[in-house]
């Protein structure tokens, strides 16, 4: 254990020690010790923070201690009084690194928010306006979690777990609440941090999309790829890919996309006493015609199969066409005839 560590050890204990604050040492030596500590622990994160600018800018392989040393215009010999080697300093970075991917005024901001996409959006913009100085040392810490020594491999991999740890517990309380469709916590987070790198990757090749147009982006495109779809959202995501060809009265033949009755992507109809509601999906035809002062349609399945509804006549039938949206009462209907999906 080196001298930081012992002191630190010493002040944690201390500072546990609710009834007596100075029960193990004296004011004087309490002082003492804590500014070496202060003093050492703001010249290890010197040491650490130079060598993950190092690190990330000309990678782990290309650095060496001189050169982290010479940044710090300070000698070899300091350096070792707080790391064996580089690889321990590696392993420090590791650590490091997750303090420093998002900026601590942040913290509150992202702390604070209760709505789980604008606060993936905070965490988006906090890691992006980082994202330059870091990205080196992050794929850095990636590439380390297949090292051949276990040491590296596991603080690597644990590194990496505390990254994303806080993505997982967003997942898992939205998840908890039904805000998003249900999926797996572990792989829905580490995706999401790839997008995350990924749109700050591309915003850095050039200037096309701005920081605010990364943002928005990032947040429309995760709600609209994890937030649960309302139920009457349903219907009309279905009744969007259907499209038929109607035929009125006079031989007039459309094409209409989107087709609906009376706004709803069901055929409503009776057979005797029974009332029956038809998913339009299932239809490759529709034929009509008047009896006895009703409307009968002739309903034919894509398997074949055939039967008769009697339809009222108030039906609206809608759809879009390339001109805009056609509106035409079902009785002057004479066929619809449904387009393969």
């Amino acid at each position: 254990m080196t001298e930081l560590n012992r002191v630190l050890d010493r002040w944690l204990l201390t500072c546990d020690d609710a009834s007596d604050p100075g029960a193990d040492l004296g004011e004087n030596e309490l002082q003492m010790e804590t500014e070496v500590l202060d003093s050492q622990r703001i010249k290890r994160l010197q040491i650490i923070d130079t060598a993950i600018a190092l690190f990330s800018k000309f990678g782990y392989e290309a650095v060496k201690v001189s050169d982290i040393t010479s940044a710090l215009q300070m000698g070899k010999g300091t350096f070792y009084l707080y790391f064996k080697n580089k690889r321990e300093l590696l392993l420090a970075c590791f650590d490091r690194l997750c303090w420093l991917l998002v900026p601590s005024e942040m913290w509150d901001v992202i702390r604070n928010e209760k709505d789980f996409f604008v606060k993936l959006r905070h965490r988006w913009t906090a890691g992006n306006d980082q994202y330059y100085s870091f990205s080196g040392v992050l794929n850095l810490i990636r590439t380390s979690c297949f090292w051949s020594e276990e040491d590296v491999r596991e603080n690597a991999r644990k590194a990496y777990d505390v990254i994303v740890a806080p993505i997982r517990k967003d997942v898992e309380r939205a998840l908890a609440k039904g805000i998003i469709r249900p999926m797996d916590v572990e792989l829905a987070s580490y995706v999401i941090l790839w997008i995350m790198e990924g749109l700050s990757f591309r915003l850095r090749l050039d200037s096309r999309f701005s920081n605010e147009e990364g943002a928005e982006f990032f947040y429309s495109f995760l709600k609209s790829a994890l937030a649960v779809n309302k139920p009457a959202d349903a219907p009309k995501k279905e009744a969007q890919s259907l499209r038929a060809t109607i035929t009125d009265m006079n031989g007039v033949a459309l094409e209409l996309a989107d087709v609906c009755f009376s706004g709803s992507p069901y055929l409503m109809g009776k057979k005797g006493d029974a009332e029956i509601r038809v998913d339009l999906s299932r239809l490759s035809l529709i034929r009509t015609r008047a009896a006895d002062s009703k409307r009968i349609a002739t309903l034919t399945t894509k398997n074949g199969q055939e039967m008769s509804l009697e339809i009222d006549e108030d039906i609206l039938l809608t759809g879009d066409t390339p001109f805009g949206c056609l509106q035409i009462p079902f009785e002057k209907v004479a066929q619809i005839s449904f387009h393969a999906q």
